[in-house]
């Protein structure tokens, strides 16, 4: 099995955030059974001092080259910036893929399962819109915020019927 993890950029703010909640709780990713993996379009020369430098154990795999074809592949690179969406994938030992978490453009990253329950809790609205002949769901989660009268949208992009074969890495 396979935790596969799409992030836009090395060293910004969000992903160095993201990927440390990844490198702290890695126990409850990996296993016998499951591996992870973190997958962005910067140079590998970058992505190993990224690694370096926060310490993660998990392999960062580089996109660079040819530019983004495995991020496209699976659907999450966004052609506006270059780089991929953030999503995650889970990945059997078939090869198909179970379940998918894929936000809407370069999204907002929530840090873990507890976070996302307590912005649950706070949610004003809910948007979900289909898009037409697709298989995925547009999702807007509404929650306020603290520093802005304008509430936070929270986009998540579902994608309803996931048991698919994945690309190939």
């Amino acid at each position: 099995n396979v935790v596969l993890i799409f992030f836009p950029w090395a060293f910004s703010g969000i992903c160095t955030g993201e990927l440390c909640g990844v490198r702290d709780r890695i126990a409850s990713f990996d296993n016998d059974d499951t591996v992870t993996l973190a997958v962005s379009c910067d140079p590998k020369f970058a992505l190993r001092i990224f690694a370096e430098r926060d310490g993660y154990t998990f392999p960062l795999l580089s996109d660079h080259w040819p530019h983004g074809v495995v991020t496209q592949s699976y659907g999450v690179f966004n052609d506006d910036r270059g780089c991929a969406n953030r999503g995650t994938f889970l990945i059997d030992k078939q090869g198909t893929v179970v379940d998918v978490f894929v936000t809407d453009g370069l999204g907002v990253f929530v840090n873990g399962t507890q976070e996302l329950l307590v912005a649950l809790r706070h949610v004003t609205r809910i948007e979900v819109e289909a898009l037409g002949g697709s298989d995925r769901v547009h999702i807007d989660i509404i929650v306020p915020t603290l520093y802005s009268p304008e509430p936070a949208r929270l986009p998540v992009m579902l994608t309803l019927a996931p048991n698919r074969v994945a690309p190939e890495l």
